[in-house]
């Protein structure tokens, strides 16, 4: 690199077993400042919601003007934990113990019984659980901005969010790096609904993973 015109000061190597380093993500989902100014009156939805921070930062990134979040989270000990972390929002919400999907379902899920941020949608799953889609849950309510990370079932829940991004045309938040065709996919099925959103493309590590999509009405 040094040989190319790169200054020595400005590399930086890591030793972390080959896992690369792991950067600052308190941005990540909202790294929207150079291009979003409206952030009057959000009305957030979070699928795949944790233990709820998200919800707590899309807080403090709209300075305040979070008027309502639909949480969703089919890990029964993550819902737990995000009914605590909700209850301190500062507005109304509505938290569901569910997947999200295209449709109502009984699905099969593995849980990640370390950190617990890994539990996904498998035929190969431990437990059933109730899955649904945005558009059911809102049947019609008002969405502003739509944030995902259901490992790997991205494109299944857009398929049961078309009515809601139709109508409301949120800003979207979308992880690309669950699913090696999801960065061709997931695009391709935003272009195809003929909405004119422009996209943008953000990664926060030096792994593999954390890419996130937005996709921003133009």
């Amino acid at each position: 690199m040094i040989s190319v015109g790169f200054q020595e000061s400005n590399i930086v190597m890591s030793d972390y077993g080959g896992g690369g380093l792991y950067c600052d993500i308190s941005g990540q989902y909202f790294d929207l400042e150079a291009i979003v100014s409206d952030k009057d009156g959000e009305y957030f939805v979070d699928a795949g919601c944790f233990d709820g921070n998200t919800s707590l930062q899309c807080m403090g990134w709209c300075a305040g003007n979070l008027r309502m979040v639909y949480a969703f989270e089919p890990d029964s000990r993550n819902y737990q934990i995000s009914c605590k972390n909700l209850s301190r929002i500062g507005c109304e919400f509505e938290l569901y113990e569910s997947a999200v999907w295209s449709g109502k379902e009984v699905l099969r899920f593995k849980e990640d019984t370390g950190a617990g941020w890994g539990s996904f949608v498998s035929g190969k799953g431990e437990k059933n659980i109730r899955a649904d889609s945005i558009d059911n849950k809102l049947n019609g309510r008002k969405a502003t901005y739509i944030k995902m990370d259901v490992e790997g079932s991205e494109l299944e829940a857009l398929r049961g969010s078309i009515k809601t991004i139709r109508e409301y045309q949120p800003k979207l938040a979308l992880p690309l790096y669950h699913k090696p065709e999801d960065i061709i996919e997931i695009p391709i099925f935003l272009e195809e609904l003929g909405l004119g959103y422009k996209y943008y493309l953000r990664h926060y590590q030096t792994r593999m993973e954390e890419t996130v999509l937005y996709a921003v009405p133009s």
